[in-house]
C-alpha cells in the first residue's frame, strides 16, 4: 500500500480548548500558527463536566455582570462540555485540553459535582450552595478517584465520536523563571509555587497520557519560562511567548496527523508528519506482524505502526538481495531547523560504495517538540529494540545477508545497541555514546520530556541522572551499552574516536574498561570478539572522521574483511 500525507489545508488550525488561559493564550498568542477558535469551555473540572447537572442554584444574573464569567459558571453547573463538544464535533482540528482549572477542586453538591471557581465562589457568596456543598480538594485520593472515574468515560466518549486522536494534552511544567524582555531571573517564591503545582499534577498527568494514551506534550524545564508581563499577571502557569509558540507548533503536528489521513496511525506523542516524497515510494504497515508475514522487501520508505505511540521508519535503497552483507544506517543528532520528514543518514556513503542499504530513522526525532537525539531508546510509548530486531531478522531470513550496523555519535550508541541485539552482525561507529545519560544534559533533558513526558513532569525539575537511570530501567529501556551482557555480544566492530572531543573521557575510556580492551599500539586497541578501537586526531572535535576512512573502513567490513583487517587498511588516509 503507498502512503503519502496530504498537504494541510489553507484553512486556519480550527482549535476547541477545553481548560483554562494556558490553551487559551496558546490560541491567542502563539501567533506564529494560523488558528481560529471555534469553542471554549473554561473553568470546568473534567469530575464536573462527566458529573451531572447541578439543579436548584440562585442566579447569577446580579452577582455576575460579566457575560462571559456567567455563561462559564452556568455551563459547569450544566456539565455542558460533552454538549459543546458534539455541537461542534464536525469543525474540530484539535481539541487543546490544559487541566489548570482542576487546581479549584470540586464541590459535591446533591449527587452533582461543581467547580468551585473564583467566577463561582464570588456568583455564590452568601447562598446555601456553598454552605450545603462539600469541597473536595485538588491532589486528594478522593478527588484523584473522581478525576479518574471521569477520565474513563471522557475518553470512551471522545473515541466513540472520533474526537480522541484529535486531543492534545498540555502537561508543560509549572516555572519560576521569570522573563523580563532579554532577561531570565529565577523567583525563588514562583519556583516553590511551581514545584508544588507540578507535584500535584503529575499523577493526573501520568493517568491521562500513560494509562489512557492521551497525546501530551511535555517541554524541557530549561525551555519553560514566566513571563514578567504577562496580561494575567505572574503565575508559574502565565508563560512566555515562546511556550505558547511550541504549543500551537504541536496543535498544527496533531492537526496535519489527523486531517492527513493517518487515523488509524495516531500516536501518543504529538508528532510531527512529513512522509511524502516525490522520489521514493513509501509503504504503510499496520502492523509488524503484517510487514514480517510478506516476503521480499521492496525500496522506498517503509512505516511500521508497532502500538500507540511507537512506529518505524525505516528506508530501503536499491535490491537488498544483491550483497552478502549490507550496511545498516542510524541517525545521531540533527539540528532543530531539520526538515521534518524522519531523518536517515548513510545513502550518499552507500552509493560511493555501490551497495544497497537500510536506514533506521529515530522514533522519538518524530515526536513534537522534536529533541535533536533520541539515540533509539523510545520511550514510555514503546522502545523500538523488538521490531528493529524483528525486520532486520525478517529480512536476514529472506535473503539471507549479514549486516554492519553504522552510525556516530547517539547513532554510534544504536549501532552497537543493535549490532549486539543482531546475531553475526559487525558495527562501524564514530565517536559514539556509550552511556546515554553521560551526554550533554540538555539534550538528554530535551530527550526525556520528549519520550516521558507523564514522567517528568512526575520528576520534577532537579531529578539527577541516577534517577532518571531507574526510570528508564521501569520501562526495559537501557541507557547504557557498557554492561558485560552487551560487551559479550558484539563482533566485528570498529570503533573510531576523534582525540580532543569530550566523549573521551565520558565515553570511550569507559568502553575501553568494560571491553578489557588492551593497546596493541598506540592508539589502537583490541578487546575479544574482534573489537577494534582508536583514537586519533582529526578536524573537529566531535566530527566524523573523513569520508576517506569511512569509505574505506566500511567497504573492508562489507567485503568480510575483520575489524582489525579493516583497521590496518586506514593506515595512510587522510583523518
Amino acid at each position: 500500500m503507498t502512503f503519502e500525507v496530504a498537504d494541510a489545508e489553507s484553512r486556519p488550525t480550527r482549535v476547541f480548548v477545553f481548560g483554562s488561559c494556558v490553551g487559551r493564550d496558546s490560541v491567542a498568542l502563539g501567533s506564529e500558527v494560523e488558528s481560529t477558535l471555534v469553542g471554549y469551555v473554561a473553568r470546568q473540572s473534567l469530575i464536573s463536566a462527566m458529573g451531572g447537572m447541578v439543579k436548584g442554584v440562585p442566579s447569577l444574573a446580579e452577582t455576575l455582570p460579566s457575560k462571559f464569567q456567567r455563561t462559564m459558571v452556568e455551563g459547569d453547573l450544566a456539565g455542558n462540555l460533552t454538549d459543546e463538544l458534539l455541537r461542534r464535533r464536525s469543525e474540530i482540528d484539535v481539541l487543546l485540553w490544559d487541566l489548570t482549572d482542576e487546581r479549584f477542586g470540586v464541590r459535591s453538591f446533591r449527587d452533582a459535582f461543581f467547580t468551585p471557581s473564583a467566577e463561582a465562589n464570588v456568583g455564590f457568596s452568601g447562598s446555601q450552595l456553598l454552605v450545603d456543598s462539600d469541597l473536595i480538594d485538588f491532589g486528594s485520593d478522593a478527588h484523584f478517584g473522581l478525576f479518574k472515574d471521569a477520565a474513563y468515560r471522557f475518553s470512551a466518549f471522545l473515541k466513540k465520536n472520533s474526537l480522541f486522536e484529535s486531543v492534545l494534552l498540555l502537561g508543560i511544567p509549572h516555572s519560576g523563571l521569570v522573563t523580563d524582555g532579554n532577561d531570565s531571573l529565577l523567583d525563588r517564591t514562583l519556583e516553590a509555587r511551581a514545584a508544588e503545582g507540578n507535584r500535584s499534577f503529575a499523577r493526573y498527568l501520568k493517568l491521562l497520557s500513560s494509562e489512557l494514551g492521551f497525546g501530551m506534550l511535555a517541554l524541557p524545564h530549561s525551555e519553560v519560562s514566566v513571563d514578567s508581563h504577562h496580561r494575567w499577571g505572574l503565575a508559574p502557569f502565565h508563560y512566555s511567548s515562546s511556550v505558547y509558540k511550541s504549543v500551537m507548533e504541536a496543535v498544527q503536528s496533531v492537526s496535519k496527523a489527523s486531517n492527513g489521513g493517518e487515523s488509524s496511525f495516531a500516536s501518543a506523542p504529538p508528532r510531527r508528519f512529513s512522509r511524502h516524497s516525490e522520489t521514493r515510494p513509501v509503504w504503510t504497515w499496520d502492523s509488524l506482524g503484517s510487514f514480517l508475514s510478506g516476503g521480499t522487501v521492496a525500496a522506498g520508505h517503509h512505516v511500521v505502526f508497532v502500538s500507540s505511540g511507537l512506529f518505524v521508519d525505516f528506508l530501503v535503497v536499491g535490491d537488498v538481495g544483491s550483497s552478502a552483507t549490507l550496511p545498516v544506517f542510524f541517525t545521531g543528532a540533527i539540528s532543530q531547523e531539520y526538515s521534518h520528514s524522519p531523518a536517515f543518514s548513510g545513502v550518499g556513503l552507500a552509493s560511493e560504495l555501490e551497495t544497497p542499504v537500510i536506514a533506521f530513522a529515530d522514533p522519538t526525532l518524530s515526536h513534537s517538540p522534536r529533541p535533536v537525539i533520541g539515540w533509539y531508546l523510545g520511550g514510555q510509548f514503546g522502545s523500538p529494540d523488538l521490531a528493529i530486531g524483528a525486520i532486520l531478522e525478517h529480512i536476514r531470513n529472506v535473503y539471507g545477508c549479514k549486516f554492519i550496523m553504522c552510525g556516530g555519535s547517539g547513532g554510534g550508541f544504536a549501532a552497537l545497541k543493535f549490532a549486539s541485539l543482531s546475531t553475526d552482525s559487525g558495527a562501524l561507529v564514530w565517536n559514539a555514546q556509550t552511556d546515554v545519560l553521560k551526554y550533554g544534559w540538555s539534550s538528554v533533558d530535551a530527550y526525556l520530556a520528549s519520550a516521558f513526558p507523564s514522567e517528568y513532569v512526575l520528576r520534577g525539575k532537579n531529578v539527577d541522572a541516577e534517577e532518571w537511570r531507574s526510570v528508564l530501567e521501569e520501562y526495559n529501556i537501557a541507557p547504557s551499552i557498557l554492561d558485560f551482557n552487551t560487551i559479550a555480544r558484539l563482533r566485528k566492530v570498529l570503533f573510531l574516536q576523534q582525540a580532543s572531543d569530550w566523549h573521551v573521557q565520558a565515553h570511550f575510556e569507559p568502553m575501553l574498561d568494560a571491553a578489557v580492551a588492551r593497546e596493541v599500539v598506540s592508539g589502537r586497541w583490541r578487546a575479544p570478539g574482534d573489537l577494534v578501537l582508536m583514537k586519533r586526531e582529526w578536524m573537529g572535535s566531535h566530527a566524523p572522521p573523513s569520508r576517506a576512512v569511512l569509505l574505506s573502513a566500511l567497504g573492508s567490513l562489507l567485503m568480510g574483511s575483520s575489524a582489525s583487517e579493516a583497521a590496518d587498511g586506514l593506515d595512510g588516509l587522510s583523518w
